[in-house]
């Protein structure tokens, strides 16, 4: 018989504001209130490359895979000053990208290398995430102005068709300039603003965990590694029990 889970740490990521179903929820405890845990998956060797050099990939605008991106204005594909916009934000502001959780198996087929891909969980200041809503039609804002206001910014930054509503994403655009620039890749380097707390290999990734468990916790401190599975009773991918350390629950 496997090891039980953490099931009653489910209440506490509940109080924190979080699913109590989060794929972590009955790992280790939620993070504190000052910061948001959210969830990058991709192939093992782009993770690994993260673990190792402490560092995020930044995505540009144009490598997303929405064509619509910052255009959910109504018309926004002939709008010269929505257009515009676009054009500088594809030059000046990059974004690193996040989903809530990591237990829908979708999000690891597109993303993570057919279930064989890693997923990172990282701590992110309050501050910085911004939510992404999905609605079913294109905004009709109405844009009087030769230029894109702030508030409207925010709106094309973060909405997106429903479709896209199973990545559950987060936001952090950042500053292409202040990014670090390698092999016409950009990357944001973790800091106290956004550093890596939990690491979890997918179903079909074949990389021995405690390795990577060691790993990580080498490069970036104290960082809870697990691998996953496929959940028998759901379309889930899950925790893989024998992977997950038992901390029983502290009597009161």
């Amino acid at each position: 018989m496997a090891p039980p889970l953490n099931d009653h740490l489910r209440k506490l990521w509940k109080q924190a504001g979080y699913e109590c179903n989060y794929g972590s929820a009955a790992v280790i405890p939620p993070p504190p209130p000052t910061v948001l845990r959210a969830y990058y998956i991709c192939p093992a060797e782009y993770a690994i490359s993260n673990i190792v050099f402490a560092r995020q990939k930044v995505s540009r605008f144009s490598e997303l895979n929405d064509p619509f991106e910052l255009l959910a204005s109504w018309r926004a594909g002939e709008h010269p000053a929505i257009l515009k916009h676009r054009e500088q934000q594809e030059v000046e502001t990059g974004l690193l990208c996040f989903t809530s959780d990591w237990t829908n198996p979708v999000l690891w087929s597109h993303y993570g290398a057919r279930h064989r891909g890693i997923c990172l969980g990282f701590d992110i200041d309050r501050s910085l995430p911004k939510e992404v809503k999905y609605q079913p039609k294109r905004l009709e804002s109405k844009l009087n102005r030769p230029v894109v206001d702030n508030e409207l910014a925010e709106l094309l930054l973060c909405t997106e068709f429903e479709s896209w509503n199973y990545e559950r994403e987060w936001r952090v655009p950042v500053k292409l300039a202040s990014m670090h620039h390698e092999g016409g890749l950009c990357f944001y380097r973790l800091d106290h603003k956004i550093c890596l707390a939990e690491v979890i290999l997918g179903p079909l990734c074949t990389l021995p965990w405690k390795e990577v468990r060691d790993l990580a916790s080498a490069h970036n401190g104290d960082v809870n590694t697990i691998k996953s599975r496929l959940a028998l009773n759901s379309f889930d991918v899950v925790p893989d029990e024998d992977t997950v350390v038992y901390k029983p629950p502290v009597l009161a």
